[in-house]
């Protein structure tokens, strides 16, 4: 029986965890029995580079509406902006359901994997044309307003179609409706290859001396202010501490308005969160212990070379940096979130934190930096669990058993959902 094809639709515009979450999938598939084909909803040479390069050759679409969510910047119903931008979803929603549509009849897939919850005019579409799909749902609710309201209605009847990547995004989508829950993996193997002195040596970085991992940019909902602030103290304690900080090179504005913009928000008292990081990065005593890197494809050195990684997201969301740093064995101080209070068994792999507490971050911090035999204790735990709930192969296993029973028209039980997770 020649393989099953999978049409993945893929909606990023930029790289990051979306992109490598559906190449950790696209890798663990069991290629005799399905057949990959990635198609790229936006215009990325950066995006179908990547998939390109690691054997994935992606063919392109037509441009679809997206329900804006927490990692996309969320607007309020109370902005205009906002208005703006439902009216624009409303407008394209039936062009972007026919585009759907017609890749399909390009593709001729047997089933479609859509890998956000933002493709919700294509789910409409393939629901009501009766073409098979599943919906990766790798977003938390951006709030509980009308968007989350209607996204959660189209959630529902989608049904057994739908997967979650955490039972907190599960919860705060559907409430208590069931719903597949399969985290987000990695491959535990791929993080075993390198020793702490040679990682840090290749990095040019001090082959001694604590070092800190820090993945999330100059992104608002990843941290960056909490940390910056809670680092401030961390160095007078700590006065060897080094930080690493891949993706936190400040990119400015493409279009000419965009510099304008925020170029006088300083000037009236304002300014963006990279503005505001790189004011605090500039300070003596940071801009020694920082060391930026622009974004990063491979992260693999960096978790080898770090004792520490610092998640301190002020926002729910999964945290892929968390479960790759435990498949290299190293602890995460986190956030008290959905989806991240999932990821760290607080005081055994990790340490939990309140949101946006530079207090308590910063004492969490020194605390695990002062004691490196618990720092190595933790890292193992984390390692650890990584393999056993992190694991690719065993996660990607679950979603080839669902493609398998929407292809066979058997819904999964109600054993399943419970098992979910």
């Amino acid at each position: 029986m020649p393989p099953k094809r999978i049409l993945y639709l893929q909606h990023a515009a930029s790289l990051g965890g979306s992109c490598m979450s559906l190449l950790t999938t696209l890798q663990s598939l069991d290629r005799k029995r399905f057949e990959p084909v990635v198609a790229i909803a936006n215009d990325s040479a950066d995006v179908a580079r990547f998939y390109e390069s690691a054997g994935f050759p992606p063919v392109r679409c037509s441009a679809l509406p997206f329900w804006n969510h927490t990692t996309g910047g969320v607007t309020s119903m109370v902005d205009p902006r906002a208005w703006a931008h439902v009216a624009g979803i409303a407008a394209a929603w039936s062009r972007g359901g026919s585009a759907t549509l017609r890749l399909v009849e390009r593709v001729k897939p047997d089933l479609v994997h859509l890998n956000s919850v933002v493709l919700s005019a294509s789910a409409s579409a393939l629901h009501d044309a009766g073409v098979p799909y599943v919906w990766h749902v790798r977003e938390h609710p951006p709030s509980q307003g009308i968007r989350t309201l209607i996204l959660r209605r189209r959630l529902e009847r989608a049904g057994e179609r739908v997967v979650f990547i955490s039972e907190g995004d599960r919860r705060a989508w559907i409430g208590a409706i069931p719903g597949h829950v399969i985290h987000n993996f990695v491959e535990p193997s791929a993080f075993d290859l390198i020793d702490r002195t040679s990682a840090r040596t290749a990095l040019g970085l001090p082959t001694e001396g604590p070092l800190i991992l820090y993945v999330g940019g100059l992104s608002r909902i990843k941290g960056i202010l909490p940390l910056l602030h809670s680092l401030r103290a961390v160095v007078r304690a700590v006065p060897e501490v080094r930080v690493l900080m891949p993706s936190a090179v400040y990119k400015p504005p493409a279009t000419m308005l965009s510099r304008i913009v925020r170029r006088a928000l300083p000037l009236v008292g304002g300014g963006t969160t990279g503005q505001r990081a790189l004011q605090l990065l500039s300070t003596s005593e940071l801009d020694r212990i920082c060391i930026r890197l622009p974004y990063q494809r491979d992260l693999r050195l960096a978790y080898a070379a770090a004792d520490l990684l610092v998640f301190p997201a002020v926002r729910p969301h999964f945290a892929r940096p968390v479960i790759e740093a435990a498949a290299a064995g190293v602890a995460a101080i986190a956030t008290r979130l959905d989806g991240i209070d999932e990821l760290v068994d607080d005081g055994v792999t990790g340490v939990l934190v309140p949101p946006g507490d530079s207090e308590s971050l910063a004492e969490a911090t020194i605390s695990a930096l002062r004691s490196p035999a618990g720092l190595r204790r933790m890292g193992d735990a984390a390692r650890a669990r990584a393999r056993d709930r992190f694991d690719a192969r065993r996660s990607t296993l679950r979603i080839m058993e669902l493609y398998d029973r929407i292809l066979s028209g058997t819904p999964p039980s109600a054993i399943d959902y419970a098992q979910a997770g």
